[in-house]
C-alpha cells in the first residue's frame, strides 16, 4: 500500500465508520422503547453511564494551567513530532526505501488525523 492510499484510507475511514453505522440504524429502525418505563430505564442508564464518565475524568481536585494545555495539545503535539521524525529519517540517505515508505505512511497517517477530522467535521457540520 503507497503513502496516497494510505492517507487517504486515514482521512475517509471516521467517516465511513459513521455513514456504515448510520446505515444499519436507518435499515434497522434502531431500538425504539415501546412504552413510558423503558424510556425511562434507558434515560436513567445513559446519565449513569455519564456520571461514571465524569467521574473518571475528573482530576479530584485543580490541575495546573501547563497540565491542563499539554492534556488538549497532547495528540497535536505527538502527531507533530511523528511527522517532523518520519520527515527526518526520509530525508536521510542511510534508510532503506522500505523504512522511508513507512515513515511517509506514518506521517500521512497522523497528518490525515490533523486535517482530515477537520475536514470531516466541517462536512457534517459539527462544531
Amino acid at each position: 500500500m503507497g503513502v496516497f492510499e494510505t492517507a487517504v484510507i486515514s482521512a475517509l475511514l471516521p467517516a465511513a465508520v459513521d455513514g456504515v453505522k448510520n446505515l444499519i440504524t436507518r435499515w434497522s429502525g434502531g431500538y425504539k422503547p415501546a412504552n413510558i418505563e423503558e424510556i425511562l430505564k434507558l434515560e436513567d442508564a445513559n446519565i449513569q453511564r455519564l456520571t461514571a464518565l465524569a467521574q473518571l475524568d475528573n482530576p479530584h481536585g485543580t490541575p495546573s494551567q501547563w497540565v491542563v494545555d499539554l492534556r488538549a495539545s497532547f495528540r497535536y503535539i505527538f502527531a507533530g513530532i511523528v511527522i517532523l521524525g518520519s520527515l527526518f529519517l526520509v530525508g536521510s540517505p542511510s534508510v532503506d526505501v522500505e523504512i522511508k515508505n513507512l515513515c511517509l505512511q506514518l506521517s500521512a497517517a497522523a497528518f490525515s488525523f490533523i486535517f482530515g477530522e477537520r475536514m470531516y467535521l466541517g462536512f457534517v457540520g459539527k462544531k
